[in-house]
């Protein structure tokens, strides 16, 4: 008995327990869930982008100062495109 359950979870069988262990709202909740999950991806693009970007410049021999930093508009992008490529 205890093989099947492992078998029907393996094959798809668990999305289905799991979507019932959410509760009445788990649709919301995972909607809402995943809208947090990519916005905290795209600031932390963003961040990282923005601290690291301007070191390597200079370490290649460019002008930091003539660097432009991404706008959360442009790395929600990236993200994105990120998130369709893999």
């Amino acid at each position: 008995m205890n093989n099947i359950k492992m078998i029907n979870n393996m094959v798809g069988g668990g999305l289905k327990n799991m979507y019932k262990s959410l509760g009445k709202d788990g649709e919301t909740n995972l909607f809402l869930l995943s809208i947090f999950i990519l916005l905290l991806k795209t600031i932390i693009v963003q961040w990282t982008y923005n601290q690291i970007w301007p070191k390597i410049s200079y370490n290649s021999g460019n002008d930091p100062s003539k660097f432009s930093p991404l706008t959360f508009y442009e790395a929600f992008l990236f993200v994105i495109l990120i998130e369709f490529l893999f």
